[in-house]
């Protein structure tokens, strides 16, 4: 019997399994981000009607808009985790998880501030695009430093 073949098999398997639950839980997140968002969208307005001032003025919910935000970001860092763990996984022959999940995960957290930056700029009517060039190149800066610093 080859055992280095059977220790290769089962090294496989728990491979296999890890990439299941990395999987399992970048999508749990993104589902919870997604939850939040239509919590945030359909029950919870933004806006509030100030009943102390004279003219119907609208006042702002800051906590809704956090929240709002917040849901957006886990949202998109469990997709885009997902995305690129799954990527990463189909281009190369990993030994162990452990290599593209920590790249994965900080890439997906990099673009989840990406969309939240950019949706606030535009919230308050401030993106150019040379803001969301600024914007973009600041987050591959930040990533091609910690990519290389070990």
């Amino acid at each position: 019997m080859n055992y280095r073949k059977v220790l290769l098999n089962k090294n496989k398997f728990y491979m296999q399994k890890g990439v299941s639950k990395f999987t399992g839980l970048s999508i749990g997140v993104a589902a919870t981000g997604f939850i939040i968002l239509l919590i945030m969208i359909f029950l919870f307005s933004p806006y509030q009607k100030d009943i102390t001032s004279e003219g119907n003025m609208l006042q702002v919910n800051f906590l809704n808009i956090i929240g709002f935000y917040v849901g957006l970001f886990l949202f998109f860092f469990g997709i885009f985790t997902n995305i690129f763990f799954k990527f990463k996984i189909r281009i190369k022959n990993f030994k162990e998880i452990y290599i593209p999940a920590v790249s994965s995960i900080r890439q997906g957290v990099l673009m989840g501030f990406l969309i939240c930056i950019l949706l606030l700029l535009q919230s308050y009517k401030i993106l150019i695009w040379w803001d969301a060039l600024l914007v973009v190149v600041a987050l591959v800066l930040i990533e091609m430093y910690l990519s290389v610093e070990k």
